[in-house]
């Protein structure tokens, strides 16, 4: 009998639960996918840093600054990089932006020699000046993009200590530049772009041994964010024009 009532009571407790709301789902399960649409769900990817604490820039204010108000990068920056005979605008905060303000617009040429340089031309975001930056309350980027160039190959990336030359803030000596990333397509109209941290990887073939290859061991070692638009090794003048706005974690 003593039984029967703990079962009863057990089975009670659960339509209390049920009515009320809750929702049981184990970690692991073909189920867990959809605590993701769960609000304050265990196993939900919503940051725990505030929404204005998460934008790194909207460049609506025509500063080369990332937002004051990111977490743990108030004295971020943005520049330009060119490389290997590359001819790249000075002015790349201009009016055209997503919401009719300003956003990032790289604009100009690649001479590219066939010499094994692969020139580019790169929108880079620095997060501090002398120290790495911190990506583990986040769980992924978001950003719009659009791009319909003479490019050959387009890529997102962050560069980590490991893959970043000496001379730009990393600790890189052989093989650098191939950051956790991915290619993007070209598209002539604004594209929200949307990653997971976890699903950004490295080229195969080429780069800097690393003691991981998991980007997910390396979110305290950041140092920039990166757009770069470059060719492939093939002798020949190119045009390089994208646009970058509205970049957040999420």
């Amino acid at each position: 009998m003593t039984r029967a009532i703990q079962l009863l009571v057990f089975v009670l407790s659960l339509s209390i639960l049920a009515g009320c709301g809750a929702v049981f789902i184990n970690e692991g399960s073909k189920a867990s996918s959809y605590a993701e649409n769960i609000p304050n769900a265990q196993l939900s990817h919503k940051s725990s840093v505030p929404a204005e604490n998460r934008v790194i820039s909207n460049f609506a204010d025509g500063s080369n600054y990332m937002n004051p108000a990111l977490y743990g990068a108030s004295l971020g920056i943005w520049q330009v990089i060119a490389t290997d005979g590359s001819i790249p605008n000075t002015n790349f905060i201009v009016n055209g932006g997503m919401e009719g303000t300003k956003a990032a617009h790289i604009n100009g040429y690649l001479n590219d020699t066939g010499d094994g340089k692969y020139p580019t031309l790169a929108l880079e975001g620095k997060f501090k000046k002398t120290s790495y930056y911190d990506l583990s309350l986040f769980h992924g980027v978001r950003f719009y993009y659009k791009s319909n160039d003479q490019a050959s190959r387009r890529r997102f990336e962050f560069g980590i200590a490991s893959t970043v030359p000496v001379a730009d803030g990393g600790v890189c000596t052989d093989q650098c530049g191939n950051h956790f990333g991915v290619f993007l397509k070209p598209t002539l109209d604004w594209t929200l772009e949307s990653f997971d941290l976890k699903s950004l990887t490295r080229e195969e073939g080429w780069g800097a041994t690393l003691d991981s290859d998991d980007f997910m061991d390396h979110l305290k070692e950041v140092v920039y964010i990166k757009w770069e638009n470059g060719t492939s090794n093939v002798p020949g003048l190119y045009h390089i024009d994208y646009w970058v706005d509205q970049v957040e974690f999420y």
